[in-house]
């Protein structure tokens, strides 16, 4: 997993935070053929609350969440896909994964 897009807001929507960033997941079949065999790129947001005491900065997650909320992030089928993944399970990941993150 690495991040890519990422887009940084202070002091914004009630919150001191806000962190929006592309989540790209890569399965990979095994370490030595490095073959992908399910990647996809995932919208997420962080939100949080921070502040500092003696030169410490604490920071306080609010959310992190999938932003599958908007309209331009949805999506049926993940980027590269050798799993033959349907739509139904495509959805019930998103879903899972939506659900870890809370």
């Amino acid at each position: 997993m690495r991040p890519k897009n990422i887009d940084v807001k202070f002091g914004q929507f009630d919150t001191d935070i806000i962190i929006s960033y592309t989540l790209c997941i890569d399965f990979k079949e095994d370490k030595e053929h490095n073959k992908s065999v399910f990647y996809d790129e995932l919208k997420m947001v962080t939100t949080g609350m921070m502040k500092t005491q003696n030169d410490i900065m604490v920071f306080n997650v609010i959310s992190h969440k999938l932003d599958i909320g908007n309209k331009y992030a949805q999506t049926s089928y993940p980027v590269r896909d050798t799993l033959k993944t349907t739509e139904n399970e495509y959805r019930e990941f998103l879903s899972t994964f939506g659900y870890s993150l809370n």
